[in-house]
């Protein structure tokens, strides 16, 4: 089952860290005003940055233009709508009507061979 990632809405910045495939990482999440976008910034336990200024949209794993670094969690990273408007998540939108789920590599090899 894919793991739902604890995004907050309306917070213009904040930090949260979850286990992916078995490891800890930090997320830093911040609302760019100029954008109108969410942006977050991935870091192992230890703060040694993996990725920086990776934006939220939808449609594509958010991992994936990182995964040539062994640090990088190899599963998928996708925000799902659950509007079906495929809008960004705009200030009041993450966490709540767009959502992150991280699929680990093992669900994502599971559904490949379905």
């Amino acid at each position: 089952m894919p793991k739902l990632l604890p995004f907050i809405p309306s917070e213009s910045f904040y930090q949260f860290a979850t286990t992916l495939e078995e490891t800890e990482y930090i997320f830093d999440v911040r609302w760019n005003e100029r954008d109108s976008a969410w942006y977050f910034d991935l870091t192992d336990i230890s703060g040694e940055a993996i990725l920086h200024g990776a934006k939220l949209v939808q449609g594509a794993n958010l991992l994936r233009r990182y995964r040539w670094d062994p640090r990088c969690p190899q599963g998928v990273l996708l925000l799902l709508d659950s509007a079906k408007t495929n809008i960004d998540a705009g200030y009041d939108d993450i966490g709540t009507r767009v959502q992150a789920f991280y699929f680990s590599a093992a669900e994502v090899a599971e559904i490949n061979a379905a």
